[in-house]
């Protein structure tokens, strides 16, 4: 349905906008960190599959190690900076409830984060949660090519 299309759009602006002032490769993991916590096998898989696949001209891949994927998702995985760090905790709180994130996690995010970005973050959190509801709610199924993946959200 044309719905559909709007939501391929929506995905394409949240993550792959050239007018974002987030970093694309950061987006990729904050979007698995929080399809993670939302709970939803199949688009974990798919943000999984993009993390580890070779980098590439046309589309994405990010050559990121399993175990550092696994790592990112338990929260252990050493950020590069204490902006990506604020990124992380917010992207966490935001997911599991909106209504309680810390005002710590706000304040630091205000400390390493243009007003823009933080709403790009926001968005990019409210967005998954309504993309992983559709694809829980529906069952969709997951593709043989990124079923090595569906266990990394009970990690």
């Amino acid at each position: 349905p044309e719905i559909a299309e709007t939501l391929f759009d929506l995905n394409n602006k949240v993550m792959r906008d050239p007018s974002s002032t987030l970093d694309q490769g950061l987006k990729r993991k904050l979007g698995a960190v929080a399809s993670k916590v939302n709970g939803c096998r199949y688009c974990t898989a798919h943000h999984c599959t993009i993390l580890s696949a070779p980098v590439q001209v046309a589309a994405e891949g990010w050559m990121m190690d399993d175990g550092d994927i696994r790592d990112m998702l338990r929260g252990t995985l050493e950020p590069e900076n204490e902006m990506e760090q604020a990124c992380f905790d917010f992207v966490r709180a935001a997911s599991r409830d909106p209504r309680a994130v810390p005002v710590d996690i706000r304040d630091r995010l205000a400390r390493h984060l243009t007003p823009p970005q933080i709403i790009e973050l926001a968005c990019l959190v409210g967005f998954w949660k309504f993309y992983n509801t559709v694809h829980d709610s529906l069952a969709v199924p997951i593709e043989e090519n990124v079923q090595r993946y569906i266990d990394f959200v009970d990690v």
